[in-house]
């Protein structure tokens, strides 16, 4: 839970005046990306900003400045921004709460922005910043209203990493957003470039010190008094315009000394004046008041409530009324003064006094009162850091023990994790639930060295605890250890873990018994034991949404939707994927959930199945997005599998070849050699196609090393394994070891269930019998597998066996005598006339999914009157439109501009077309390319000029 202080605009008290010429610097600034304001303590700094922002927020009939913007041409709303603020503060410095803020403050002003962002934020391990910031980034880009972000006291950030993010997104900061940064110091971030690029305005101490005309208008608004001209010209010089001197010089003549005596009284440096009239205002206070001053100190904020519960009276309300009646130095945080806090400078001095009168005793007693109140608001954040100020090390873990599970089940564990590291590792050692909470930690975060130690320590902690808890620790224990013996390849004793783990686990852990349920599923569906792995992908559903955890029921309906597929079951994975995608979204109010990103790549493989190339594209692009944001090896793997497959049927080698290098290296869940299996397919379905010797002699390579092997297991790798071997050795010439090799490969397919590992195994069959001359078995084979792969709709299971099988296709078409018998589930084209229009040369994937025969096929096989050129089914066409331009229009881009016609916002059409928004844009920006034009409106006309609508 996020402290909503921090986010408040201060509002500007009655003693500041008006400043025209540096609000309209201010204004000025808006031309640029950063405006920083740098100052030492008491200089008006975030003064100046309120009182800005208070001018510029009113009414548009006044006389309010307009946004004198970056770019020439932006929408007439960024004449009215709306303004964010973030109070920065010492406990900013962990990037994960420093950004959290950050897009909590962005969100004032719309609660869609950052959505994804902050769920990210929530997971296991923090997501690249630079990642992190372009999902962000990418949000604003897509507002409709300009913004104004503030950092208020920006010199308490100390951490590098967050430093380096913010030069990110100084640097690629779109034209609708400003920063305003407020420091008493410059911070280390590339100043000297963005002076020379005219990205920065600067406002320093000389500009913000009163001039002698400010201070006799300042003191006449305070005092009411005129003062001499020397005498200005005195307290001037003596405070050198420095506004918090004057202040406080204000508060002591207002006691009614002499004026003269009393400005020649003080002189030196800032902190002698300071301390010299800080001692004037306090010793005016009565003694109970001072008190109070004394005691809320501690706090960086404060309301009637929190200052009862430091102070043990019920005088909360009064106080804040006296101190602001008296002028001292409070900042009102919202427009009911609910919430205040003292000038930075004024508390300062405060907590030194404090340090003097009080003791350290006392001060600990006052960090524990405010600890109990932030833990009573669930301000867990705030108690924490009080409990570890006050060097109450044991508080500081009750509450950890207390909170800790429910932050796991909501998948804070980045933010679990950095409590943790705030205590000794001794006495987290000894707390059973702790090094509990860290083994959580360490496995999500993928260190399994660390975690194996933690393992053993949690085990030895279990002989401490009560039987029942212990139990049920242990189910825990066991779940984490499956992780591990499955990233080791054990698959058989994960399993074996996991039950046991389920057998243990109290009724009411909800959290384990997802955990458990959800690994369970995947592994069941690694070794091929589809219905079990159903069952226990079905128990998660209510246990997960009874406790939040969005993230395990996504992956779960994905993993569902690959149990399906493997099945054969296309339509009810694609059901599945869509229903975890809508959710993702609809949780995620309408940005992909990250943890959707596994849902996306599976639909991405089934869309690459049906032949639907471009959408295949859109979803596995998205899924590798997701995927890299997450840090999560298994969604960025299956998403490379197929991207890499297309991008090399485009011809862009260069793409595919990094995108191989990128699945090398990612750390997964799974064995390693899917990475060397899904290549090995890649080389065949080039060989097959384009009759690539380089690529053959790869994978014949790889198959040396394979021939012996026997399946022994239904897992989908030893399935996989087989098969590639076994065409291989087809495409060398050996169709009788090929078909040796496939019988037992289906046997173990159609017993495990193994629907596209047997629909594999058909197709290589039909070809090695057709290669031995065999026809009529191969013909009879064919039959069979048409029967099997129509309802679902396969396709580039069969494609992709490239010319070999679009011959043999033709010729069994021809022997058949032409009759569309077999049909999709869809209805529409015969089943093998959708088939033979799936084969097309590479070049022209890149215009859309609806692919005609290839212009070579032989008269010899297939007539040229056979040939037909009708869509498979299923499929989406574009109209069939002339397109009279130098680059024509996709059929993805036709429909989207006819859903923009249609008046479809971009939102709206990515819901409908199940892709995200900044592809939406990306499609029509190129749609505006290639009409010539600029906006929406012109791209309407331009188009009904052309006729493509």
């Amino acid at each position: 839970m996020l402290l909503t202080t921090k986010l408040f605009i201060p509002r500007k008290g009655r003693q500041l005046i008006a400043r025209p010429h540096l609000v309209e610097k201010l204004d000025r600034g808006l031309h640029s990306r950063v405006t920083l304001i740098a100052a030492p303590a008491g200089f008006g700094k975030s003064s100046l900003v309120s009182a800005w922002i208070e001018q510029r927020q009113t009414p548009p009939n006044t006389t309010a400045a307009t946004w004198p913007t970056r770019p020439d041409t932006l929408p007439a709303s960024a004449t009215n921004p709306h303004f964010c603020w973030l109070s920065l503060d010492e406990n900013d410095n962990d990037p994960v709460r420093f950004f959290s803020y950050l897009v909590a403050a962005l969100q004032t002003g719309d609660p869609m922005l950052g959505v994804a962002a902050l769920s990210l934020l929530q997971g296991a391990q923090m997501p690249p910043l630079d990642a992190l910031l372009t999902l962000l980034l990418n949000d604003v880009n897509g507002s409709d209203r300009a913004i104004v972000l503030v950092l208020d006291d920006y010199h308490l950030i100390t951490t590098q990493s967050i430093h380096a993010a913010m030069t990110f997104l100084v640097e690629n900061l779109p034209p609708l957003l400003h920063l305003v940064l407020t420091s008493r110091s410059d911070p280390p971030l590339p100043l000297a470039r963005w002076r020379v690029r005219r990205d920065l305005t600067e406002i320093r101490a000389r500009d913000l010190r009163f001039t002698q005309a400010e201070v006799a208008a300042f003191l006449h608004y305070e005092l009411g008094v005129e003062l001499a001209p020397d005498d200005l010209a005195a307290l001037e010089a003596r405070t050198e315009g420095w506004i918090a001197g004057l202040q406080l010089a204000a508060l002591s003549l207002g006691k009614g000394r002499e004026v003269h005596s009393f400005i020649q009284t003080f002189s030196g440096s800032h902190a002698y004046i300071v301390d010299y009239l800080v001692e004037e205002v306090l010793r005016q206070q009565p003694t109970e008041m001072l008190n109070i001053l004394l005691q809320t100190a501690i706090l960086e904020r404060f309301s009637a409530s929190l200052c009862d519960a430091l102070t043990g009276q019920q005088n909360g309300r009064a106080v804040l009324s006296y101190l602001e009646q008296g002028n001292l130095f409070l900042v009102a945080l919202d427009d009911q003064r609910e919430w205040v806090r003292y000038h930075h400078l004024f508390r300062d001095l405060l907590y030194h006094r404090l340090r003097e009168q009080f003791g350290a005793a006392a001060i600990k007693t006052l960090h524990q009162r405010a600890a109990g109140w932030y833990a009573q608001h669930r301000l867990f954040d705030e108690a924490i850091h009080h409990h570890l100020t006050a060097d109450d090390i044991e508080q500081a873990v009750e509450l950890i023990e207390a909170v800790g599970f429910e932050l796991i089940g909501q998948g804070y564990l980045f933010r679990l994790g950095g409590w943790l590291e705030k205590l000794p590792l001794d006495l987290i050692q000894v707390r059973p639930r702790l090094v509990l909470w860290r083994a959580w930690v360490l496995n999500l975060r993928g260190e399994p060295i660390a975690l194996e130690e933690w393992l053993q320590a949690a085990d030895l902690n279990l002989q401490t605890v009560p039987a029942p808890l212990a139990q049920d620790m242990q189910a825990q224990i066991t779940t984490l250890l499956a992780y591990k013996t499955r990233r080791q390849g054990n698959l058989t004793l994960a399993i074996a873990q996991l039950q046991q783990a389920l057998a243990n686990c109290a009724a009411d852990n909800l959290l384990t018994r997802t955990a458990v349920n959800l690994n369970l599923g995947f592994n069941y569906w690694l070794t091929g034991q589809l219905p079990q792995a159903e069952q226990a992908l079905l128990a998660i559903q209510s246990d997960a949404t009874h406790i939040g955890a969005t993230h395990m029921l996504l992956l779960a309906q994905a993993t569902r939707a690959n149990v399906a597929v493997a099945q054969g079951k296309l339509h009810r994975a694609e059901q599945l994927c869509e229903e975890a995608i809508q959710a993702g979204l609809t949780h995620n109010h309408g940005r992909p959930f990250p943890s959707a990103g596994y849902a996306y790549a599976v639909l991405g493989g089934i869309y690459y199945e049906r032949n639907l190339l471009a959408q295949a594209e859109e979803m596995l692009e998205q899924a590798l997005t997701l995927g890299e944001l997450m840090a999560d090896g298994t969604v960025i793997r299956r998403a490379i599998f197929r991207l890499a497959l297309l991008k090399q049927m485009k011809g862009e080698d260069d793409a595919a070849t990094m995108l191989w290098q990128r699945a090398a290296t990612v750390q997964d869940t799974v064995e390693e050699s899917q990475v060397l299996l899904q290549q090995v397919r890649a080389w065949l379905v080039q060989a097959a196609t384009t009759a690539d010797q380089q690529t053959l002699s790869q994978a014949s390579r790889w198959a040396d090393t394979c021939k012996d092997r026997k399946v022994v297991t239904h897992s989908g790798a030893a399935l996989c394994t087989q098969s590639l071997v076994a065409w291989v050795e087809l495409q060398q010439g050996q169709p009788a070891a090929a078909l040796t090799r496939l019988a037992p490969l289906l046997e173990a397919a159609t017993a495990a269930n193994q629907f596209q590992h047997r629909l594999e195994a058909m197709a290589l069959q039909v070809l090695a019998n057709a290669a031995l001359g065999e026809l009529t078995l191969a013909r009879s084979h064919f039959g069979r597998l048409l029967t099997l792969a129509a309802p679902a709709g396969y396709v580039r299971t069969l494609v992709d066996y490239g010319e070999p099988m679009r011959l043999f296709m033709t010729a069994f078409r021809a022997h058949s005598g032409h009759t569309p018998t077999w049909s999709t589930a869809d209805g529409g084209a015969d089943y093998l006339t959708t088939l033979l229009t799936a084969f097309a040369p590479a070049a022209s994937l890149t215009d859309d999914t609806t692919i005609l025969p290839a212009a070579t096929m032989s008269a010899a096989t297939a007539p040229p009157q056979e040939i037909v050129t009708q869509p498979p089914a299923g499929v989406v066409q574009a109209p069939p439109v002339s397109q009279p331009l130098i680059e024509p229009l996709s059929a993805r881009e036709l429909e989207i501009l006819c859903l923009v016609a249609d008046g479809l916002s971009n939102s709206e059409i990515a819901n409908q077309l199940i892709v995200t928004v900044g592809t939406v844009k990306k499609h029509l920006n190129n749609i505006y390319g290639k009409l010539g034009v600029s906006s929406r409106t012109q791209a309407i006309a331009r188009s009904r000029e052309l006729a493509l609508l």
